[in-house]
């Protein structure tokens, strides 16, 4: 499983899935070499920030989660950046977008309410939900 999120977020995820599983989490962050070196490690959680993709798209692809999330999905709702355009080249059977639900609250599934629906469509087309 891999989740995309903010920078500041990264380690908030690793703390979270390793106290509600069993499992191990790998932030993926350093120079090339390091990130290669943290994907080649067996894991099932890769967390790696939005601005990396673009930068490890062939690792990426190489590791082939099965489910992507993307923790602030908006990110994403402006299908012409270099953000959006790189994570619409992952490739996963499944993906999950996560909203923010403003400061202390839960997240929520789905797209991010906004004005522009053909901008938050960039998030549908990612994950196949045409």
């Amino acid at each position: 499983m891999g989740a995309n999120s903010n920078t500041s977020l990264k380690y908030q995820w690793k703390t979270e899935i390793e106290k509600f599983t069993d499992r191990q989490a790998t932030v993926i962050e350093g120079l090339n070499a390091r990130r290669r070196e943290l994907f080649g490690r067996p894991t099932f959680y890769n967390i790696i920030n939005y601005e990396l993709v673009f930068r490890d798209l062939e690792a990426i692809a190489g590791w082939g989660p099965d489910l992507i999330i993307l923790d602030e999905a908006q990110r994403i709702k402006n299908w012409k950046t270099r953000t959006a355009k790189s994570v619409k080249q992952l490739e996963s059977p499944y993906g999950y977008p996560l909203e923010p639900g403003g400061p202390g609250a839960a997240h929520r599934p789905g797209p991010p309410s906004g004005p522009a629906p053909d901008r938050a469509g960039g998030q549908f087309h990612q994950l196949r939900i045409d």
